[in-house]
């Protein structure tokens, strides 16, 4: 019998059904579609058909028990792209092209193996629900190609008396299958929406109309979807923005403080160019709250709110910043990894004075912390975090005024890994011209990698000294070892065991810029090359 008639008669009936059912969905009554109400049916600009929305999903479905596909396959698992056009400028429709392909778990009754791949063209409705949740019914129509192995035709209900039962091949057969959907999507777009995306989840029904046995499946689509085309303001008219700007001052003598430019501490900002009095200006979003924080030693630290309504579109907003002189002495700091320049939270600090007595914190969840001091005291810093170096530094407020200080004034605050092979630096250590003898101006380099050792017992170190590519390269070599032993020594004379240190001079062997032999370089570039490090040549267990 010749199948093809039936088939083509068959497909035209669904597409009908397709069409049928779409019109009727478009055709509904407001109050007949749900209790918020739809985005309106708006025309825009864009051609026939436009590219809105691509959507990546993951696909889970499994057969309906009984029916033909529970037959060989217990679940399928898979991936899907979705390409929704609008058509004739018509928000709420939704056209779309759709891509899946998926692996199937078999219970290998009849199939050993099987790989899905489908396109289908879809339509559907969406309506607004409570702020950014969407609901949009789905139906699509499609053709999808099974790629198997197995002994597909050993069921005698099927296939009765068929000579190929009991071979296993493999085998490509064909369907044609409706999809219904009723997704649920959340727009996670920011709130100036400069870029828009939602993601969604969408319970799944797949009906394959067979002559023998229907093919049901149930499922959903979880998935994320990215916009093509801005929004419709952006698409008609430039972006719109506000400029929030203004100056910091004393809030007592009212001077302007040039050098305590405000952070924006929330919502999204651009730098824009100052006009005459002011110290920043940023673009922002209208109608849209901000907070500008500022930080300046010897002032109390300064939050300030700016309400979204005084922000208005193509309108300049100035605001000014009074800070006050602080009455207590403190410290504060930012501290971060040093390789990804991440924050670091809980990283903990020890504050000692000079009478023995032990304070401690700990940085927050953005890398900062900030601790009150007494007037006229002595204080060592300890900053420490598992998998890190230790790092420690004397601070006093003896004859300093009232006031916040930074840390990254007298210590690092980037922290790096604790492990074989890291390096670190501390500077120059300056020597007499063509001689080992250090220099008394670099015995504060000296004594931070003191410090540094005793702050990590557990490491062993190889302290290497380089030089730059000026003079003979041979005589560099010798006379950065004997420098190197001179450090050394330092160090030893300062209490530091000499079984945890190795001296290494490398002369110009490891420049760390292009200014080698020949090369014409500056005074800056070649002061880059003279350094001194610590390499960590092993750590010792607990």
């Amino acid at each position: 019998m010749n199948r093809s008639p039936r088939r083509a008669a068959r497909s035209l009936r669904l597409l009908a059904f397709t069409a049928a059912l779409l019109a009727c969905i478009a055709t509904l009554p407001a109050g007949a579609q749900l209790q918020e109400p739809a985005e309106p049916v708006k025309a825009e600009q864009g051609g026939f058909l436009q590219l809105t929305w691509l959507d990546l999903a993951f696909t889970n479905h499994y057969p309906v028990p009984n029916t033909r596909f529970a037959d060989f396959s217990d679940y399928n698992l898979g991936g899907e792209i979705r390409l929704n056009f609008m058509p004739l400028g018509i928000k709420p429709l939704w056209l779309s092209a759709n891509f899946m392909a998926d692996w199937n778990k078999t219970n290998s009754k009849r199939l050993d193996s099987i790989v899905d791949l489908a396109a289908s063209l879809g339509a559907g409705w969406r309506f607004p629900l409570v702020d950014r949740f969407y609901f949009t019914p789905r139906i699509s129509y499609g053709f999808m190609l099974h790629w198997t192995y197995g002994d597909y035709y050993n069921d005698p209900s099927i296939y009765p008396g068929d000579p190929r039962a009991g071979k296993k091949d493999t085998h490509f057969f064909s369907d044609t299958y409706f999809q219904y959907e009723a997704e649920f999507a959340y727009d996670i777009s920011p709130s100036d929406r400069h870029y828009e995306s939602e993601v969604f989840l969408a319970p799944s029904f797949i009906h394959f109309a067979e002559k023998h046995r229907q093919g049901l499946e149930a499922g959903y689509l979880l998935g994320v979807r990215m916009k093509f085309h801005p929004s419709d303001v952006r698409v008609s008219a430039p972006a719109r923005f506000s400029i929030l700007a203004g100056k910091v001052i004393d809030e007592e003598t009212g001077e302007t403080l040039a050098d305590a430019v405000p952070l924006v501490e929330r919502g999204h900002a651009t730098k824009t160019a100052i006009s005459d009095g002011e110290t920043f200006a940023w673009n922002v979003t209208p109608d849209t709250e901000y907070f500008l924080k500022a930080e300046k030693e010897g002032y109390d630290p300064l939050i300030h709110e700016v309400p979204g309504k005084t922000l208005l579109p193509d309108k300049r907003t100035i605001v000014v910043l009074a800070m006050k002189r602080t009455k207590v002495w403190g410290v504060y700091g930012h501290v971060f990894d040093k390789d990804s320049n991440a924050p670091l939270k809980g990283v903990d600090i020890a504050i000692t004075d000079s009478a023995d007595k032990k304070q401690k914190t700990s940085t927050d969840k953005n890398g900062d912390f900030r601790w009150e001091l007494r007037a006229e005291t002595d204080y060592e810093l300890v900053l420490r975090k598992k998998d890190y170096f230790t790092i420690s530094s004397d601070f006093s407020t003896k004859g300093k005024k009232p006031g916040w200080y930074d840390v990254k004034n007298f210590m690092r605050t980037e922290f790096q890994k604790a492990v074989i092979g890291a390096t670190v630096e501390f500077g120059n250590i300056l020597f007499d011209s063509g001689s080992a003898d250090i220099r008394p101006e670099s015995t504060p380099v000296l004594d931070k990698m003191v410090r540094f050792l005793r702050d990590n017992p557990k490491i062993l170190v190889e302290l290497g000294a380089h030089t730059d590519s000026m003079g003979d390269a041979e005589s560099n070599l010798t006379l950065s070892q004997a420098r190197a032993q001179s450090a050394m020594e330092y160090m030893i004379a300062k209490g530091i065991p000499a079984s945890r240190i190795t001296a290494m001079g490398y002369g110009e062997t490891k420049l760390k810029n292009r200014c080698a032999d020949g090369v014409d370089c500056t005074p800056e570039e070649h002061q880059e090359n003279r350094r001194t490090e610590l390499r960590v040549k092993d750590i010792l267990p607990e």
